[in-house]
């Protein structure tokens, strides 16, 4: 019983490591992603698993895997961006994780993990590709995923997405599968929530442009992106709410929407002022793909304002303007 009660206060730890990793990082503002609903995503996992070790002991290994992939998922992406200090809430999420399938002891269990961290010991000794800092060494849990963004950057990267979609896929199945009891909502309440939810995302998009006076993302919110937006956040929002009453609908939902919607908010403005330049994208992310195509210019002065065209290859041209660190002026034609 003592060693319960140890699990539960390490999945509670983990769960509160998670709500408190991602609220650092947003005040921060160094890790400026959609994908940060992942540390509280996670953290819900954790927190839904902890009551269930004794009750229901299959479901909260379910939870807790999906919160040790959740969290050691983004806790190790956010890390390389914001100060490696999330290193070590996912090194504690995916100690918790792995100790909640030791519910019952299964020395297959033991194995495995033994295996995952000599994989890391392995990629992280052939010459450090590079040197730990002292918040890494306490994420020696997660060096599997660490050392693969380090050194093979495109593997890493869709591991840690694999991750990402399978910690949000493992409670949906649970959900779906009426193995996770949540409040099963009428069909117009359901719409009431969507519609919300759509304005939310059009609300965060706003504040999200406002925010960031030094790029064009303020004058890419045009009517069809924010039609796009709020679609794409009325989806998510059907899909998280209806898993209870209409499981493959729902999932249909999130399938459709949830993708568009981290596109969307996560996308680079096509222009960012600089103190002593610019950078430029080939344009915003509602227009379909093009390259940059020959005939485009910027220039810059002796006082970093800076102004240019973007030609791209569809046949628009982008014309902007930088004044003190600040894009004044944005046109597509």
């Amino acid at each position: 019983m003592a060693a319960i009660r140890i699990l539960q206060l390490a999945l509670s730890a983990a769960s509160a490591a998670g709500v408190a990793s991602g609220v650092f990082v947003a005040v921060r503002g160094q890790f400026t992603t959609p994908l940060l609903a992942f540390f509280f995503t996670a953290a819900g996992s954790f927190a839904f698993a902890a009551p269930r070790v004794l009750s229901d002991p299959p479901v909260a290994r379910r939870l807790a895997l999906s919160g040790a992939l959740g969290l050691g998922a983004i806790g190790t992406l956010a890390g390389l961006g914001s100060g490696d200090v999330t290193f070590v809430a996912a090194g504690l999420g995916v100690l918790a994780g792995w100790a909640a399938q030791l519910v019952p002891p299964r020395r297959s269990v033991v194995i495995a993990f033994a295996v995952y961290l000599a994989a890391g010991l392995a990629l992280a000794l052939p010459g450090l590709r590079f040197a730990p800092t002292p918040w890494a060494l306490f994420a020696v849990p997660v060096w599997p995923l660490l050392y693969l963004l380090g050194g093979f950057a495109a593997v890493g990267v869709a591991l840690i997405y694999a991750c990402l979609i399978a910690s949000v896929a493992i409670p949906g199945a649970l959900i779906a599968g009426r193995r996770l009891p949540v409040p099963r909502l009428h069909t117009p309440v359901l719409g009431v929530v969507a519609i919300a939810c759509g304005a939310l995302g059009i609300a965060f998009s706003v504040l999200q442009a406002l925010a960031r006076p030094d790029t064009s993302a303020r004058f890419e919110l045009v009517p069809l992106a924010l039609v796009v937006v709020f679609a794409a956040s009325a989806c998510v929002g059907f899909g998280v709410f209806a898993l209870g009453a209409a499981p493959r609908r729902s999932l249909t939902a999130l399938a459709l929407g949830a993708p568009v919607l981290v596109y969307a908010l996560s996308a680079a403005p096509t222009v960012q002022c600089r103190p002593n330049g610019l950078a430029t994208t080939a344009g915003p992310w509602w227009m379909t793909v093009s390259g940059f195509a020959p005939g485009g210019q910027s220039q810059v002065d002796a006082l970093g304002n800076a102004s240019g065209t973007i030609v791209r290859t569809d046949g628009h041209t982008i014309r902007f303007a930088c004044d003190r660190g600040r894009v004044t002026e944005f046109s597509v034609d």
